[in-house]
This record gives structure tokens, sequence and C-alpha cells, in this order.
């Protein structure tokens, strides 16, 4: 099954912590998990993508993690065009990846 879950939040919460334990039980049975927030700090199993006030950040990645937590995944600097193509092709692809 392909798993979506949504939030946002400015620091390690509970709703975070509860996902992050959700999702990698979820992963671990065999779903394929997809996290989309504004900000995400808990070590986990699924693939994890930055939307931010200011920009979409996309897939946090090894190459995209520094981006993302100097712009906190987007949400600080210059207001940029968002790119909602964009985003969906990553959400399919995260959804398409195994974990």
């Amino acid at each position: 099954m392909n798993i979506l879950h949504v939030l946002s939040q400015f620091e390690v919460t509970g709703a975070e912590t509860y996902v992050a334990a959700l999702a990698n039980e979820q992963s671990r049975a065999g779903h394929r998990v997809t996290i989309i927030s504004d900000t995400f700090h808990s070590p986990l199993d699924a693939s994890v993508l930055a939307i931010g006030e200011s920009e979409y950040v996309g897939i946090i990645t090894p190459q995209t993690a520094g981006h993302a937590l100097r712009t906190n995944f987007g949400d600080s600097g210059i207001r940029m065009p968002f790119d909602t193509g964009r985003m969906v092709q990553d959400i399919v692809r995260a959804l398409g990846s195994q974990h």
C-alpha cells in the first residue's frame, strides 16, 4: 500500500514522534511511506518531502539535506515560485520507490 502522511510543526512534537513511529512500522510491514512536512527531525525509514512557506525543497536526500536545514525545510528565505508539478512528480517518485 502507498501511504502519505502530511503534517506541520515547528519543533519535535508528539505528532511528529507518532508519525515517525507509525511510518517506520508501516515501512517494515512492506508499505511505501512518504511524509510531507515543513520540518521533520525524527529518523525514519520513509521519504520526506520538505514544503515550506518560502519554497519547495523536495525530497530530502544527502544532496538536499544541507539546504533543507539552512532554510528550515523551506520556511525561511525569499519566497520562491512554487512548482506544483515538481511536487506531484516527487510524491509519485517517493511512493514508487522501495525503502
